[in-house]
Parts: C-alpha cells; sequence; structure tokens
C-alpha cells in the first residue's frame, strides 16, 4: 500500500484563457474546437469554415465578454478554481493539484509538477457532476494518455461523475434554501448546458422512459443526469412549495441541432402563462465560467427582462461553498487512508 504522504489530488476543470487579451483567447478557442470530442464528425471542409469564418468571429465577441468577468487577479474562473485548490488542500492535508483541459494550468505541465513532487499515486476529481463527451470524457481521456505517455509511474485512480451524489446535492440545496431566505423564491430554473445533439451520440433528449434506462447507461446519459439531479434537489427542498422547470442554454458551437427544452422558448412560455420572476441554478457548473457569467447572468438576464420578464435572480456555482470542500475533503481522506 502507497502511503498516504505519497498520494495527491487532482482537481480536472475544463478552463478558461489565461486572461481577456486576444492572443489567450485566440489560443483557448483554438484548442477547443479541434478537440474532436468537441467539434464531432470534423470533415476538412467543415473544419475550414469553422476556423476561418465562425472561429474568428466567436473570439472577437468573447474577447470583451471576458473582459467583464476579468478581475485584477485574473479571470475569475481561475481565481474561483485556485480557491478551491487552497481551501482542499488545507481540509484534506494533502497535496492538490489543479489542471485543465483547455488553457492553463495545461494537464501536462501539471502531471510534471505532481511527478517532481514525487507523488505515485492520484485521485483525480473531474469538475463535471455530469458525463458529456467534451467534458468528462476528454478531460479523463487526454489525462490518461498524457500521462501513460510521460509519467507511466503515476498512479491514476477517478472520481465518477456525482451528479446524484448526497455530498453534491446538499450544497446545491443549501444555496437554494440560503437564497430563499433572501428574497422568496417563485419559481426555480434550472439550466444545463445545451450542447448539440450530435453530443449525446446523436439522440434528442427525451426524458421520457427514464426509469427504465438499464444501470450501466446512466453513467453516460447526460439527460438521465439532469433530470437526476433536478429532481433529488426538489425533493430536498419540497417544503419550500417552489416550481420549477428545466431547459438547456445552447452553448456557443456553432450552427446545428441543439438539445432542448431551449432556455429563451421555455422563458417565453413561463412568462406567457404569468410567471414573470425567476431564480435560476446552473448545477452542472461546478466553477462559473463565461457561460454562467456572462451567458446566464448578463445576457439571458437582459433577455429575460427584454420579453416581459420582471425579475431575475442567479444563483451562482457551487465554487468554493464551505459544504462542497468539506465534501470533496471527505472524498478525498475516504481515498488517501484507504
Amino acid at each position: 500500500m502507497i502511503e498516504a504522504s505519497k498520494k495527491g489530488i487532482l482537481l480536472l476543470g475544463e478552463g478558461a484563457p489565461k486572461n481577456a487579451e486576444l492572443p489567450s483567447i485566440n489560443k483557448y478557442y483554438n484548442e477547443y474546437f479541434n478537440d474532436s470530442k468537441v467539434s464531432t464528425n470534423d470533415s476538412w471542409l467543415k473544419a475550414i469554415k469553422r476556423n476561418k469564418l465562425f472561429l474568428p468571429k466567436l473570439i472577437e465577441e468573447r474577447k470583451w465578454q471576458f473582459e467583464k468577468i476579468n478581475f485584477q487577479d485574473g479571470i475569475a474562473t481561475h481565481i474561483a478554481a485556485e480557491k478551491i485548490r487552497k481551501d482542499l488542500e488545507l481540509d484534506a492535508k494533502a497535496p492538490v493539484f489543479l489542471a485543465n483541459r483547455y488553457g492553463e494550468p495545461s494537464i501536462s505541465d501539471t502531471l510534471k509538477e505532481i511527478k517532481e513532487s514525487s507523488i505515485e499515486k492520484i485521485l483525480i476529481i473531474p469538475l463535471f457532476p455530469n458525463y458529456l463527451p467534451m467534458t468528462y470524457d476528454t478531460s479523463i481521456l487526454k489525462t490518461f494518455e498524457i500521462a501513460g505517455r510521460d509519467f507511466p509511474e503515476v498512479e491514476l485512480h477517478i472520481i465518477p461523475p456525482f451528479y446524484e451524489h448526497k455530498d453534491y446535492i446538499k450544497p446545491l440545496e443549501m444555496m437554494v434554501r440560503d437564497q430563499n431566505t433572501i428574497n422568496k423564491i417563485e419559481h426555480l430554473h434550472f439550466v444545463y448546458r445545451g450542447v448539440k445533439e450530435e453530443h449525446i451520440s446523436g439522440s434528442k433528449c427525451s426524458f421520457e422512459g427514464l426509469a427504465d434506462i438499464e444501470e450501466e447507461n446512466k453513467q453516460v446519459n447526460y439527460c438521465y443526469q439532469v433530470k437526476t439531479t433536478t429532481d433529488l434537489l426538489m425533493d430536498r427542498i419540497n417544503d419550500l412549495n417552489i416550481d420549477h422547470s428545466l431547459s438547456f442554454l445552447p452553448a456557443k458551437l456553432g450552427k446545428g441541432s441543439y438539445l432542448t427544452p431551449n432556455t429563451i422558448d421555455t422563458l417565453k412560455d413561463l412568462i406567457s402563462k404569468g410567471t414573470k420572476n425567476i431564480t435560476l441554478i446552473s448545477p452542472s457548473t461546478i466553477i462559473d465560467n463565461i457561460e454562467t457569467l456572462y451567458d446566464i447572468d448578463i445576457e439571458l438576464r437582459e433577455k429575460f427582462m427584454e420579453i416581459g420578464g420582471e425579475s431575475f435572480t442567479f444563483i451562482p456555482s457551487i465554487n468554493d461553498h464551505p459544504e462542497w470542500i468539506e465534501h470533496l475533503a471527505k472524498w478525498a481522506d475516504e481515498w488517501l487512508f484507504s
């Protein structure tokens, strides 16, 4: 058995540009869209169109959007991730490292740091509660690819998707209850990342028949997982008597058929039925990023008010919530001393 002192924890995230400067954003999105898990079924013609037409426009647009979430200490996503790393290291009493699938710190650089620290065994905690090929899957595969090639002596262990784990649902519950104490929630709307249908094996996201899904398929069925997370959280706050709904906010991945129900369409429907005061939560995002801080909290807020909404409250991601750090430390300690 490897002693605890030779074990470490790796927090594995999606990442963000290093800063809000154009070269950094350009590097990040080129790396992102050149991942085959993101740009699926990519022909040479599609790649040329994406790189020459779609990406330059997206990068230019994202530049001023990132400026809105860029602070003196850097991009908000990086600040939050480092805070989680430091807090967990204190609670877990073990070395905690941070790597991102895209951007910095890179998986390669972090694995090199782990090796130089004489760590022999690593527990990978992917910061993705749900399974998606373009988040969880690609991050794990890339880590194992680099480790197997350059650091074969480092033993890797993985935390599976935790979309239904009580230690993940509990902090979400606390955040909703805290918000409800501040301002009574009339309607809680769950917003999940809206990917293209091709990212979930080309199937539509149907919530019918989910109870009949075989056990082995639950760990890779995104629609099952977001519905399960939603249902578990609503069960825990049942006493609050809050109405709720669920939608997918299309990620900015270019043209294609995205998962439904679409967020804007859902909000329009809610308003038409008299629901004009909503509170949003995005459970699938552990660390606030451009999609939560800008696409939801700024852009979606503006659109909601434009179409007749009256009040819009967004509950931030879990980030470094004390209850979440406590649970992460528990997971780490259970593994460290096993």
